[in-house]
């Protein structure tokens, strides 16, 4: 049922993603950046589930629940971040 919610979830921060898209080509990235974030955090939350679920994957599920949890924290950090300096 947990694994349920968070895809549902997921599928909420894609579409957020999708009705932002078009604010991303006219300059204002920030309400994307939440999505994308929120997206990829949710992401690392299953990799770690899977991690303290299967003792055989932990290197593996390990590894990628903080690629994607660090992932989503920049995106996260880059919404308060002043335009110029994001492409930084």
């Amino acid at each position: 049922m947990v694994h349920r919610a968070m895809i549902i979830l997921q599928m909420f921060a894609v579409g957020a993603m999708a009705i932002y898209a078009p604010e991303v080509l006219s300059g204002s990235s920030s309400n994307f950046a939440i999505a994308n974030g929120v997206a990829q955090l949710l992401v690392s939350l299953l990799w770690f589930r899977s991690y303290l679920q299967e003792p055989l994957g932990k290197p593996y599920s390990g590894y990628w629940g903080s690629v994607y949890g660090l992932g989503g924290l920049i995106w996260i950090i880059s919404a308060y971040v002043p335009s110029p300096y994001i492409f930084y």
